[in-house]
């Protein structure tokens, strides 16, 4: 067994249940399914998904469950402790257990833990943002992702020397090292040096 551990909420795991254990000569035609408000739910094999490795993943998942403090408030303090001033702004909550939902084609093909939880997204955000972002460019609501953010966002949070040659894509990779005060507290936007310099 390859020993590696993994969030539950992984997209590894998807990549390997949908790439790896797929049997692409089951392939059969299929109509088109959009779920609605309440998703179908279909087995592995109805799928052609191998059910005994999709059972493996799941496990390997619940087994190797995050190991963060539960209580967020600690957990958040002791990563961002060496930034100057740092202090949680808004309420945090315990985070659950493991849990995760394999999606193929529409249906609802397994799950696992408490799905309906609602828990703090964090790092996940940054898909969000990003397909908004490609979703943007697509509509041509951004023309380009090397356009500076200053020529669409009117407010003082992209200007100044510094600020505003800040580009899309800057934002997008994390490598703006935007500066400014947001919610009443000074912060750069792609993290200083453990030094705390700039």
């Amino acid at each position: 067994m390859m020993n590696f551990s993994i969030n539950s909420g992984s997209s590894l795991i998807l990549f390997l249940i949908l790439n790896a254990f797929y049997y692409p000569d089951k392939c059969n035609a299929q109509e088109t399914y959009f779920p609605d408000a309440v998703w179908k739910h279909k087995s592995a094999e109805d799928v052609n998904l191998n059910p005994v490795l999709l059972d493996s993943v799941i496990t390997l998942a619940v087994q190797n469950e995050n190991t963060v403090e539960k209580d967020l408030r600690i957990s958040n303090l002791r990563s961002y402790a060496n930034e100057p001033g740092y202090k949680i702004l808004g309420p945090m909550k315990q985070r659950g257990g493991p849990a995760g939902i394999v999606l193929k084609n529409g249906y609802i093909i397994a799950e696992w833990g408490d799905v309906s939880r609602v828990d703090m997204t964090f790092s996940v955000t940054k898909s969000y943002l990003s397909t908004i972002a490609g979703l943007a460019v697509d509509q041509g609501l951004i023309k380009s992702v090397d356009d500076e953010v200053a020529s669409y966002v009117w407010d003082e949070y992209f200007e100044g020397e510094h600020n505003r040659k800040i580009t899309w894509k800057q934002l997008l990779q994390q490598s703006s090292d935007w500066s400014g005060s947001l919610f009443g507290l000074h912060d750069w936007a792609d993290r200083p040096p453990s030094t705390g310099g700039h």
